[in-house]
């Protein structure tokens, strides 16, 4: 059975990256700029490990609870993949976060922002993803937070776009 997923994610993985490259060359844009991330939410870790065996390397997950088990089963047989909390991340989860996930995309409040840099103990781990509006017209504009890489200081400014902690 675990074949057959995997037989059927790989067909799929093929499809979705035929409609991206086309989409790119209509677009004028290198198909490299795309990175494709399967969803895991509500997915055991042997359909992770069977999309993994399908060629698949990178994965968001909506729940630190949840995504923490199948990072753990997996991080032997697969050591390069990557792991991204897609969801709401609580204050108190950070730390557990950050053991495994290489990106949080969900940083939306100073405290939790101010948490995660005392946990690193640098705000070097910080990045700011500009959205672009073109690709994503749904997302509406609101304050998102921009960090500093020279000092602890965390500020907001209206900007469309999102804050991500990436592993340094």
């Amino acid at each position: 059975m675990s074949s057959d997923i995997q037989s059927e994610i790989a067909r799929r993985r093929a499809e979705i990256l035929d409609a991206v490259a086309t989409a790119a060359r209509k677009t004028g844009r290198s198909v490299d700029d795309v990175t494709l991330m399967a969803v895991t939410k509500t997915h055991s870790a042997e359909v992770v490990r069977a999309a993994a065996r399908a060629g698949l390397t990178r994965f968001g997950e909506n729940r630190v609870q949840e995504g923490a088990p199948k990072a753990e089963a997996l991080r032997t047989e697969f050591p390069g993949l990557e792991w991204r909390l897609i969801g709401p991340l609580q204050t108190n989860k950070a730390k557990t976060a950050l053991q495994w996930f290489q990106v949080v995309e969900t940083v939306d409040r100073e405290r939790l922002a101010q948490r995660l840099e005392s946990l690193t103990k640098s705000t070097d781990g910080f990045e700011l993803a500009e959205t672009d509006l073109k690709l994503r017209a749904c997302l509406d504009p609101r304050p998102t937070m921009r960090f500093s890489t020279t000092t602890s200081a965390v500020t907001t400014e209206k900007r469309i776009g999102r804050v991500v902690w990436r592993a340094g």
